[in-house]
């Protein structure tokens, strides 16, 4: 988006190992912490709502994992960073609208 233009870039045999490259964690630039802060909030609120439609955190929880193992394995095949680090911070954004439900409870019971 620094260039004004947007595309993706197939590439079919891609770099699986890049999946759990830790390194460039490190290379934090100006808009890292909303990009991940965007990942982290994006599936709590993936989780919540779906939790809030089917009213099973194990469903909820398990369907927003699977989501986001997917989102980040196929960014691998199309020229993104897919990692593993990126699905950890997902997790916890799915894990924590677990335990914010389980420490605040709704008063108004599912029937």
């Amino acid at each position: 988006m620094y260039l004004h233009t947007f595309g993706f870039r197939w590439v079919p045999y891609p770099d699986f190992s890049s999946f759990f490259i830790f390194n460039d964690i490190t290379l934090v630039h100006s808009e890292f912490i909303k990009v991940k802060s965007g990942h982290f909030i994006g599936f709590a609120i993936l989780d919540f709502l779906l939790f809030t439609l089917i009213k099973n955190h194990k469903y909820s929880i398990g369907i927003a994992l699977v989501f986001a193992f997917i989102t980040e394995f196929f960014q691998l095949f199309f020229g993104r960073d897919g990692r593993f680090y990126d699905l950890v911070i997902d997790s916890l954004g799915i894990f924590s609208v677990y335990f914010l439900t389980k420490r605040f409870p709704s008063k108004h019971k599912a029937r």
